[in-house]
């Protein structure tokens, strides 16, 4: 029997992980954007879209990488697969869902740029990318 089978695993901090994942990763998300946009301005790269659109793919995978091994870490107890899923599907129905939504329910007086949501669902992608990536990271090394 492999190490995460023997585990025992904890109904309540498997539960209590998800939302903490969930605020790990809108903070660091955040954190993360906002230092990369000022550290853009700063450098006068400010209005530079190939800087926006790297903030926009770069932070929010880093925020789940972050989230996912810092749950990890901090709730050793709490079911893996249990946290990733519960994490990954809130945000992925943000991220890529939210948008859809607004697609077919936005007022007649806001316009809707496709390019945005693009971007928008690619830092959907790049967040349960660094959620799975950090995943194999765990599983792989043990932490």
């Amino acid at each position: 029997m492999n190490q995460a089978q023997s585990r025992t695993f904890s109904i309540a901090q498997t539960i209590f992980a998800v939302p903490v994942a969930i605020a790990i990763w809108l903070a660091v998300y955040t954190a993360a954007y906002m230092a990369l946009g000022l550290l853009d301005s700063v450098r006068g790269l400010g209005d530079d879209w190939l800087q926006k659109i790297f903030r926009e793919l770069f932070t929010p995978g880093v925020g789940g990488y972050v989230a996912i091994l810092a749950t990890n870490s901090w709730l050793s107890r709490a079911n893996r697969k249990t946290v990733f899923w519960g994490f990954s599907v809130p945000v992925f129905l943000f991220m890529i869902g939210l948008p859809i939504v607004m697609i077919f329910f936005l007022p007649d007086t806001l316009t809707f740029v496709w390019s945005e949501q693009i971007i928008r669902w690619l830092g959907g992608a790049a967040t349960l990318f660094g959620a799975w990536f950090a995943q194999k990271r765990i599983a792989q090394h043990g932490f």
